[in-house]
């Protein structure tokens, strides 16, 4: 607007502020706009007042280019830093189907989760686009859920928290004392250990389910700080540990872990005993009425439904603090860390959460058309996170392998920082890749730095608990010349994620192939042949039978006995349970199992047999009531249904 002037001082000066101020919104903006004023000012007081000026010219079309570049993502992503632009959307949860015949059968819930471990209990991750799409504060509904077993109910008006062990004096208190207490309410990013277990479980099987990239979520936390309410009722000098206990029922007794008193009673960890989830009350799911907050801990160690603490000399002795939430080196596999005790040294328990990035969009499967009108440019956004505080001032992608990198813009959410240097939270970053770069690559990946320069490798590292993956997140470009893809019928680049999340197919990564059940003949009760729709009449509470890999099992006797708690095998009674135990454990689930084999189910079983006589030829055909989801297929299910016509999809 100002051509004429371009060399006058005041318009260049005011150029500055504004390219600063449209910097704003990343992290390293300022520093990177003033490094780059300076080094334009050095080279234009070389060059002559024409070229000056042509330059000049060419700044403010570079400014302009950036604001342009910088609405297109605000608008494309709707960025908002508060809970109160949580969509109306968010909040429409119900008791879906898939719950009213399991011991959660009260709770409501989103239909968006993705349930990865059968109907019970509920381990849930979350389509990652669909969560940054909610911005840097994550929906309740929308929050990643782990749990070991059934969410207790627990009656508030009962409800009491208690402490023991090394303290001056035991006590309890109420839901009603705790809120007497001064409070703080802290945006907190909580991760699961498994988070992007998926991709390690395609490489080869580890002990876990198929976590995506999703489990993960950020949330304000308000409770009472556990290092004011320890130092209300004293610590004796003896103390070294204080262990966390929940109010769940399981197998091996309630789920507890320990961390250290240094840890715990440092006002500046936030350690937190949390009774509020973005100004709600905790949803059951989340740990009602009271839970443990760790921030920059992994969620294995930040315990739900809470009712006791103790302050001790040594570790937590609970079953579920030695044996989960571990990470051993890659030669252990499972009868090592059997054998050699791996499980009980405290060397390998995880605490911190490392750091992590994720591409969230564009989502798995989304194609570019080289000839319509999107094709520039496009917008590539995710997530990213450390542990222990750490902020994270530097994200970056690569298009050619490692060998060149970009830097994104980050955004992190209002009052992130606390204690004038510990970010408790997760940032998000974006960056606008033009299309001609697309093309010439074969894939994208992205990579974080923390202040500590703590970064992601390249590679990832199978580990026997299948936790803490964090290599590079990589998205790779399919080029599709000439070819239809999605109904488009001109080159496009179709965008494939490495996995999708649970059993839902899809990602450049091949599955790992599923090792053979080994069963001696001797273990087999061949005689005995059982039809499905026997086995689908054993679906009491105290007749349990199923389905696993064509044998039949009764496992009545087994419910007490189970680690995963007897719900969890009530949940799959009558039905074909190989793909939720597939999702669960490894093969080797057979040998706690081979013991309740009662025989094997029919080859031919007209229950669940449709005769095509036009091809004839027998078709198995599985499917799920399940309208919450409105899914027809679902491995526990049959139905009949009518061929209507063969199409040619593909030459």
């Amino acid at each position: 607007e100002d051509k004429g002037n371009m060399d006058n001082k005041e318009v260049q000066d005011k150029a500055r502020e504004e390219y600063k101020h449209r910097h704003n919104g990343s992290q390293h903006g300022s520093e990177r706009a003033q490094l780059h004023l300076d080094d334009y000012d050095k080279k234009q007081d070389k060059k002559p007042k024409e070229v000056k000026e042509k330059g000049v010219r060419r700044y403010y079309k570079a400014r302009k280019d950036f604001q342009l570049e910088k609405e297109e993502i605000i608008e494309r992503r709707k960025l908002f830093n508060g809970i109160s632009q949580v969509r109306d959307v968010d909040k429409e949860v119900e008791i879906l189907e898939i719950d009213k015949k399991t011991a959660d059968d009260w709770i409501t819930r989103s239909d968006k989760l993705i349930g990865l471990t059968g109907p019970y209990p509920l381990n849930a991750d979350v389509p990652v686009s669909l969560v940054l799409s909610r911005g840097l504060i994550t929906p309740n509904s929308l929050h990643y859920v782990r749990s070991h077993g059934t969410v207790p109910k627990i009656d508030v008006n009962e409800f009491k928290l208690e402490i023991s062990g090394l303290v001056e004096k035991e006590i309890s208190f109420t839901l009603a004392d705790l809120k007497a207490f001064e409070s703080i309410n802290i945006p907190v990013t909580i991760t699961c250990d498994g988070n992007r277990r998926k991709e390690l479980n395609a490489i080869k099987h580890t002990r876990g389910f198929n976590f995506g990239p999703g489990a993960t979520g950020c949330a304000f936390w308000k409770g009472v700080p556990l290092a004011t309410l320890l130092k209300s009722i004293g610590i004796k000098k003896e103390a070294n540990y204080v262990c966390f206990e929940g109010g769940d029922s399981l197998a091996k007794g309630p789920y507890g872990t320990s961390i250290a008193l240094d840890v715990a009673i440092d006002p500046i960890n936030d350690v937190l005993l949390a009774y509020e989830m973005n100004n709600e009350p905790l949803p059951p799911d989340h740990g009602y009425p009271l839970r443990l907050v760790i921030p920059g801990y992994v969620g294995g160690r930040q315990v739900k439904w809470l009712s006791k603490i103790t302050l001790s000399e040594k570790e937590s002795h609970n079953f579920y603090h030695w044996n989960d939430n571990k990470l051993f080196p890659p030669v252990v596999d499972h009868p090592e860390a059997q054998e050699a005790g791996w499980w009980y040294n405290p060397d390998y328990t995880l605490y911190q959460t490392n750091i992590n990035s994720v591409i969230c969009t564009p989502t798995n499967g989304s194609v570019l058309d080289l000839q319509g009108p999107e094709q520039f440019p496009v917008v590539f956004s995710g997530f990213a996170y450390s542990g222990g505080g750490r902020k994270i001032h530097r994200v970056e992608i690569t298009l050619d392998d490692g060998a060149t990198w970009e830097m994104c813009h980050i955004t992190y959410p209002a009052d992130a920082v606390r204690h004038r240097s510990k970010y408790w939270t997760w940032c998000h970053w974006d960056i606008l890749i033009d299309t001609w770069k697309i093309v010439r690559s074969s894939g994208i990946s992205v990579r974080a730095f923390d202040l500590s320069n703590n970064t992601q490798p390249h590679l990832p590292t199978w580990n026997l608990t299948g936790m803490m993956n964090n290599c590079w997140y990589t998205l790779k470009f399919k080029l599709n010349e000439g070819q239809a893809v999605h109904s488009k019928e001109h080159p496009c680049v179709e965008f494939i994620h490495p996995v999708m999340p649970g059993d839902i197919p899809g990602g450049w990564m091949l599955p790992a192939p599923i090792a053979p059940i080994k069963v001696h003949a001797d273990a087999f009760i061949e005689s005995k042949k059982y039809s499905m729709a026997e086995v689908r009449k054993h679906d009491k509470e105290d007749d349990v039978w199923f389905v696993y890999h064509g044998g039949v099992f009764n496992v009545t006797s087994y419910l007490r006995e189970h680690p995963g708690g007897a719900n969890s095998l009530k949940a799959v009674a009558g039905t074909d349970a190989t793909s939720v135990f597939e999702q669960i454990h490894s093969s080797a689930v057979y040998e706690s199992l081979k013991d309740f084999k009662i025989g094997t189910l029919t080859e031919h079983n007209e229950d669940h047999e449709i005769h095509i006589a036009t091809a004839g030829t027998t078709v198995k055909v599985r499917t799920a009531e399940n309208p919450a989801r409105s899914i027809l297929l679902n491995p526990e299910k049959w139905i009949q249904v009518k061929l209507i016509k063969i199409e040619e999809i593909s030459g």
